[in-house]
């Protein structure tokens, strides 16, 4: 029987196993994982000798734990573990030889790790419960439901808790093993972009996760704010995140931005993108992967945010912040936990919650968390 109580009574009631060997179930996404990174970050740092396995699917997921070089990486297709029965039942014997004695499955949806991690042995297995309808916590040994208000860092620093018990709150700076190779790349990438060198480099997200357009701020809201941006800097140069099937937005942008901008959805990779974003003095995205994964890299972000709530999926880090600036009463309508994703907005006016957010609001909160005042 699975034992659901809230992250408090959890915490109080839970006995702290003896952990040797932790087992961890990385959540798909590239946003999550990078959360996910900098909590196993910190368990390294205090605990070196600690032995942490990840059991992570393909994608820019697998990408985020495997930089750093200090994690034993387990990959399964979760999308074809059910049809592919021979290729989940390797990834159970590789688990079991591994003796793990704890796990932490930091998967909010699918049941598949807590499957796994429940078919790979593991006596203690301590995880999320998911959703009402979620059937993931009759295959854990205890389970947690976060509160509405509590943010998914803080949600995972009581998981790790039940690990270390003195892991601290304070959020942490991602930290990359610089792959020469990659990092050549890139600065032949920086290097094309033309003269002048560029005073500030300003990353602007213009996409969304699963191509939910009304997650989106408009790319003309975006393009306003570049161009108020550039008043305070001579040589500013834009750099447009994002994957290759997100360059219609791009070309969107660079077709109505009359500065310099860079198109850099063909780095090919997570690493090229993090060695990017590091050197941006500010990135704003949309409610994404790449706001998150900017924040954990301790780039100044700033996430943008209508249909999901900041107070669970806002960027956090030593220098995040957000914009929500919408007041209608459908917002939010979109929760993880719950199970509850509209594939489109309900509202008269599409993305009216997105639609309330104003440059102006967007460089406000750009300068809480800048470094050098270079915003005015």
């Amino acid at each position: 029987m699975s034992d659901t109580r809230s992250i408090e009574e959890l915490a109080e009631q839970l006995p702290t196993p003896r952990t040797t060997r932790l087992l961890v179930a990385s959540p798909w996404g590239l946003g999550e994982a990078s959360v996910l990174r900098l909590l196993l970050q910190g368990l390294k740092t205090r605990f070196p000798a600690l032995k942490i396995g990840v059991l992570v699917g393909r994608g820019a997921s697998s990408e985020v734990m495997s930089l750093g070089g200090d994690l034993h990486i387990h990959r399964y297709r979760q999308c074809e573990a059910e049809s592919r029965l021979w290729g989940s039942l390797r990834t159970i014997v590789a688990l079991r030889r591994e003796g793990y004695d704890t796990a932490l499955d930091c998967e909010v949806r699918s049941a598949m790790t807590a499957a796994f991690l429940r078919a790979a042995g593991v006596p203690v297995r301590i995880g999320f419960a998911g959703h009402p309808r979620s059937r993931r916590g009759l295959l854990l040994t205890h389970t947690v439901q976060p509160a509405v208000r509590c943010s998914y860092w803080e949600s995972l620093v009581a998981l790790a808790r039940h690990v270390d018990p003195g892991f601290p709150s304070s959020v942490p700076r991602l930290n990359l093993s610089p792959d020469a190779t990659v990092r050549s790349r890139v600065d032949q990438w920086l290097g094309q972009q033309g003269a002048p060198a560029p005073s500030r480099m300003v990353a602007l997200h213009l996409g969304s996760a699963n191509n939910t357009t009304f997650r989106r701020w408009p790319v003309s809201r975006f393009i306003e704010l570049a161009t108020r941006i550039q008043t305070y800097v001579p040589h500013l140069l834009v750099v447009l995140t994002g994957t290759p099937a997100e360059r219609s937005l791009v070309e969107e942008f660079a077709g109505g931005f009359r500065g310099r901008c860079a198109d850099a959805t063909g780095l090919g990779s997570v690493h090229a993108t993090a060695l990017l974003l590091e050197r941006c003095d500010l990135l704003v995205s949309n409610d994404t992967g790449v706001m998150h994964f900017g924040a954990a890299l301790g780039t100044p972000t700033v996430g943008l945010f209508g249909p999901s709530t900041p107070a669970h999926w806002g960027p956090f880090g030593i220098r995040a912040t957000n914009v929500f600036q919408t007041r209608v009463t459908c917002s939010p309508c979109m929760n993880s936990f719950r199970g509850v994703y509209p594939l489109a907005c309900s509202n008269p006016e599409y993305q009216r919650c997105m639609l309330d957010i104003e440059p102006a609001h967007v460089i406000e909160a750009a300068r809480r968390v800048v470094t050098d005042n270079w915003l005015g």
